[in-house]
């Protein structure tokens, strides 16, 4: 049997549980976002992010936990918590970005200043540094602080500012939802055929991260037709930006509009059987998508003129 690298050893078996999880028809990073939020660092304020932020509430989902807070052994020590002789902690990565001349990290103050030509020469300097470190849940801990929970209120008009300051175009009608990139068109049921304001919200956002691969705005290959790989791996992105968005915003990410999720279950396994790094370059990529989302709340995002312009049709 071929010896596993060490290095990506933890990768392989988180990425292994998902898979398993997928099969059973169960997407494991989904929870009530409405109450819960984004899993963080009690001692630092840290918020996790990318690949971080799906593998503890992954985990979450996995071992039940409904304690966002996530922390080292010895930042655990360091406020005289505990964490209980057995417990197993999770693996998470950081990576620093390191400069080859001077065996340090990157000084961002003095690399902001530099031209987008000195930008690209020192960039050959570079090269990125990963490192693990292993963390445990609250749940993990004994003598932290009882968790306190708060219940969101989802303010939806904040979302709506979303859709509309995209300045993209929503097309109603039929029972299909998608972004069309050659027209930079989002379809969607109409709103009353949707079980409540979170269900709406939640699919339209969906729909939204799929439009940022556009060449004018995040740049990504939306070419795949469903079934093809490259349509997995964009759906896997835009469902975890949707996770990342939901987090931000208090949505109830699981009652979103899902179409085809069978397919879509086995499409994401084919593609982490074939890959099981796609779910960590995903998660990248969503952190991308998702702050680029967020920001149109307040900022209105300028039309995207197109040169030939068509209405879209849509079979009712």
């Amino acid at each position: 049997m071929e010896k596993k690298d060490k290095n990506n050893a933890h990768r392989e078996e988180f990425v292994e549980k998902v898979i398993e999880s997928l099969e059973k028809g169960k997407i494991p990073w989904e929870k009530d976002w409405e109450n819960s939020q984004a899993p963080m660092n009690p001692v630092t304020g840290t918020i996790y992010k990318g690949s971080n932020n799906i593998v503890l509430n992954s985990v979450s989902c996995f071992k039940d936990y409904e304690d966002h807070r996530w922390m080292t052994y010895k930042q655990a020590q360091e406020k005289n918590w505990q964490v209980r002789e057995g417990e197993k902690g999770t693996k998470i990565e950081y990576f620093s970005i390191i400069d080859k001349k001077t065996n340090k990290p990157l000084n961002k103050e003095m690399y902001n200043k530099l031209s987008q030509n000195e930008k690209l020469e020192y960039d050959k300097n570079l090269y990125y540094l990963r490192k693990t470190y292993t963390v445990f849940n609250g749940q993990q801990i004994d003598g932290i602080p009882e968790l306190q929970k708060e219940k969101r209120e989802v303010d939806y008009n904040k979302i709506n500012d979303i859709l509309v300051n995209s300045n993209i175009e929503i097309k109603y009608g039929g029972d299909r939802a998608f972004y069309s990139p050659e027209k930079d068109i989002i379809a969607l049921p109409p709103k009353e055929v949707f079980k409540n304001e979170n269900s709406f919200y939640g699919t339209a956002l969906h729909e939204l991260a799929h439009s940022t691969g556009h060449p004018q705005r995040l740049n990504r290959d939306l070419s795949g037709r469903f079934g093809t790989e490259s349509c997995a791996k964009e759906e896997l992105k835009a469902e975890f930006a949707s996770v990342f968005i939901g987090q931000e915003k208090g949505l109830n990410y699981n009652e979103r509009h899902l179409e085809n999720s069978n397919a879509y279950l086995q499409s994401w396994i084919n593609v982490l059987k074939n890959d099981p790094n796609e779910i960590f370059t995903a998660s990248k990529e969503a952190d991308k998508i998702s702050t680029h989302v967020l920001k149109y709340e307040k900022e209105k995002q300028p039309k995207i003129e197109k040169s030939l312009k068509k209405e879209l049709e849509i079979s009712l």
